[in-house]
C-alpha cells in the first residue's frame, strides 16, 4: 500500500494528521500527485488551516480543472475567510459546469445573499426551483429575500408539494417555515403561528429527542461554579495583530446588527460567527473536566498558547485590520475563557425583550445545536438560565461587559452607537449609523434584515401571539 492509500485509509477514519502526513509523503514521492494535493487540502480544511487548504485546492484544480466537488469545496474556504468574491467566482464557475444541478444553483443564490447581492440571489433560487421543484430550501430562501403578496401562485406551489405523499420530513420542515414566514410579513398572525408550531414540531420528531435539560444544567452548574483568577494575567497581544471584539448574546438578539455597525468603522473589521472559542474550550475540557479547574490548572505557557492560536485566525482574516469582531453568540457560555486568553477583552453584550427574543428564535429555522428553540417551555427556561449565567460573569469577572439593548439601538441610534464606539476606545464614524450600507457578508439567520435600515416592527413582535405564547410567557416568569 502506498502513502496516497495509507492517506486515504486514515482520512476514512477521521485521522486526520496523519492522513496528512502520508498525504505529503505522496506528494514527496512524487506519486498521485494531484490528488494527493486534494486530500491534503481537505485535511487541511478540517484541520482549521485554511489559507494552506486554499493553496492546496488551487494546487489540484490546476491539473484537474473539471472537478466541480473540489471547486465547491474551495469555496467554502474562501468563505469561512469572509472572502465573498473569491468564493463567488468559483461558485459562478461551478454552475457553468453544472448548469443543470439545482442545489448547486440554490448554494450561489445563498453565497449572492451573504454578500447582500439580493437580485442575483433571487434570480438563482428560481433557477433551483425551476429545476427541481421539489426543493424545499430554495423556497425558503426565495421567500426570506422577496415580498410574497396573498395572491402570489408561489404559495400556493408551497402548499401543493407539502401535500405530496413523497414530500420528506426534512422538505416539510422548510415548507413549513417558509410558509409561516411569508403568513407572518402579511400579518396574518394566527396562520403564521400554527405554520411556525408545526415546523418546529417536525424539527423535534427529525431530531428524535428533546432538549437535555439535565445535561444542560450540569454544565450551567460548572459555569456558575468559575471563579477568575486575578494571578493569571495574559500577556499583552502584539501591537501589530488585529485586537478582537466579542459580541455575545442569545440567538435573535442583535448580534448581527451590533457586527455590521461596528464594521462599518474603518478601523474594524467583522468575521461573523467564529468557533475558535469553542474549539479552544473543547481542547481544554479533553485534559481539564471543568472550566474551574482550567482555571486553576492551566499554566501561562498554555494560556499564552491558546491565545496567540486564536490571533493567528484572526490575521489570517485580516492582517491590516486594527480591530475584527467575533460575533459568535453562544460565547456567552466562554467569557471564563475569553476572559483567561486576553487581557481586558472588549465584549458587547447582546439583549433584547425577552418573549419577543425568545419568539424570534422560536420563528427561526436553526440547526439542532438549537433544538431548545423548538419547544416554548423549554425556550423560556432555556433564556432565564443564560440571564442568570451573564449575571454571573458580570458579578465575577474583571472585564468591562458593554451592555447593547436592541431597542435603544432602535430608539436612540446614535446615542447607543456613539456608547458602543467609546467603549471600544474608538472615535466617532458617521458611517456606523448606515448599518445597512455595508458590503460585508452576512451568513447568519438575519441577514436580510441587516441589509435595511432600522425599523420598529420587531419591538414588541409578541403581542398579536400573547394568547399562543402563554407557555412561553409562564417559563419566563416561573424560570
Amino acid at each position: 500500500m502506498n502513502a496516497y492509500q495509507q492517506g486515504q485509509g486514515f482520512q476514512q477514519l477521521g485521522l486526520i494528521d496523519e492522513a496528512f502526513q502520508q498525504y505529503y509523503q505522496s506528494i514527496q514521492d512524487g506519486k498521485h500527485v494531484a490528488e494527493s494535493y486534494l486530500g491534503l487540502a481537505q485535511c487541511c480544511t478540517q484541520l482549521k488551516q485554511t489559507d494552506t487548504a486554499i493553496q492546496c485546492y488551487l494546487t489540484y484544480l490546476d491539473s484537474q480543472p473539471g472537478d466541480w466537488q473540489a471547486r465547491h469545496e474551495l469555496a467554502l474556504c474562501y468563505e469561512a475567510l469572509n472572502q465573498a468574491e473569491l468564493a463567488l467566482a468559483q461558485l459562478e464557475l461551478v454552475c457553468k459546469q453544472h448548469q443543470d444541478s439545482a442545489t448547486i444553483w440554490n448554494n450561489l443564490g445563498n453565497q449572492y445573499v451573504h454578500a447582500g447581492q439580493i437580485q442575483q440571489a433571487k434570480a438563482c433560487f428560481h433557477k433551483a426551483i425551476a429545476l427541481q421543484p421539489g426543493l424545499a430550501a430554495s423556497y425558503q430562501n426565495l421567500c426570506n429575500c422577496s415580498t410574497i403578496l396573498p395572491d402570489d401562485p408561489l404559495i400556493q406551489d408551497i402548499q401543493h408539494q407539502l401535500e405530496q405523499p413523497n414530500c420528506s420530513d426534512e422538505n416539510k420542515l422548510y415548507f413549513e417555515f417558509t410558509l409561516g414566514s411569508i403568513y407572518l410579513k402579511q400579518k396574518q398572525h394566527k396562520l403564521a403561528f400554527q405554520h411556525f408550531l408545526a415546523g418546529n414540531n417536525l424539527q423535534q420528531d427529525n431530531l428524535q429527542k428533546s432538549f437535555n435539560w439535565q445535561q444542560h444544567q450540569f454544565n450551567l452548574d460548572h459555569l456558575l461554579g468559575c471563579m477568575p483568577n486575578a494571578e493569571k494575567i495574559p500577556c499583552e497581544a502584539p501591537s501589530s495583530s488585529p485586537q478582537p471584539i466579542f459580541i455575545v448574546g442569545m440567538p435573535r438578539s442583535g448580534t448581527t446588527l451590533a457586527e455590521q455597525i461596528l464594521a462599518r468603522h474603518p478601523k474594524i473589521t467583522g468575521a461573523g460567527e467564529l468557533s475558535w472559542i469553542r474549539d479552544i474550550a473543547l481542547d481544554i475540557m479533553r485534559v481539564h473536566q471543568t472550566p474551574q479547574q482550567a482555571l486553576q490548572n492551566l499554566t501561562k505557557a498554555e494560556i499564552n498558547h491558546f491565545a496567540e492560536q486564536y490571533r493567528q485566525g484572526l490575521t489570517q482574516i485580516d492582517d491590516q485590520a486594527i480591530y475584527i469582531v467575533d460575533k459568535m453568540p453562544h460565547n456567552f457560555e466562554q467569557l471564563w475563557l475569553i476572559n483567561l486568553l486576553f487581557n481586558k477583552p472588549k465584549i458587547i453584550h447582546c439583549t433584547r425583550n425577552a418573549i419577543d427574543n425568545c419568539l424570534s428564535c422560536f420563528f427561526t429555522l436553526f440547526t439542532e445545536s438549537h433544538f431548545y428553540s423548538n419547544d416554548l417551555p423549554t425556550l423560556g427556561r432555556y433564556h432565564k438560565s443564560y440571564q442568570q449565567l451573564m449575571t454571573h460573569w458580570q458579578q465575577t469577572l474583571p472585564c468591562d461587559i458593554h451592555t447593547l439593548p436592541y431597542e435603544d439601538i432602535v430608539a436612540q441610534p446614535e446615542q447607543t452607537i456613539r456608547a458602543l464606539l467609546q467603549y471600544c476606545e474608538l472615535d466617532w464614524d458617521e458611517k456606523c449609523l448606515s448599518f445597512h450600507k455595508n458590503r460585508q457578508p452576512v451568513q447568519t439567520a438575519s441577514k436580510i434584515q441587516v441589509r435595511q435600515p432600522l425599523y420598529s416592527s420587531s419591538v414588541n413582535r409578541w403581542q398579536p401571539f400573547e394568547q399562543q405564547l402563554q407557555p412561553l410567557i409562564s417559563a419566563l416568569k416561573d424560570g
